[in-house]
């Protein structure tokens, strides 16, 4: 929050997660239940952690070989710009290269858990 460009949003934002999170104080508790913008930012943090939770979980060796995926495509991007102007031009190629194969693969609840 310390951030002279951070959005002043935030802070309601970091209020309605403690709350959700048990980790409001009694008066914060208190400013949130007063506040119906607040208990929408709560609600909606609610479903988003509901949508996550119901995230189905992703057998290892389809997850092991999107991660390897990626990282082929990283090692590809990488010689690729090595040889050619057009991909240092670019320079996202590999991002979205390297992504597609992830984001289609979320980690199993294991995995999760080791953070």
């Amino acid at each position: 929050m310390s951030e002279p460009d951070a959005n002043p949003d935030d802070s309601d934002w970091e209020l309605a997660s403690a709350y959700l999170d048990g980790d409001a104080d009694p008066e914060e508790r208190a400013r949130v239940d007063a506040s119906a913008d607040l208990l929408a930012k709560v609600a909606e943090l609610g479903d988003a952690r509901a949508a996550l939770a119901a995230t189905p979980a992703v057998p290892a060796v389809v997850r092991d070989a999107a991660i390897a995926a990626a990282l082929a495509a990283f090692d590809q991007a990488g010689s690729d710009q090595a040889t050619s102007d057009q991909a240092t031009s670019t320079g996202t190629g590999w991002v979205t290269a390297a992504a597609t194969p992830v984001t289609a693969a979320p980690a199993t609840s294991a995995a999760r858990s080791r953070g």
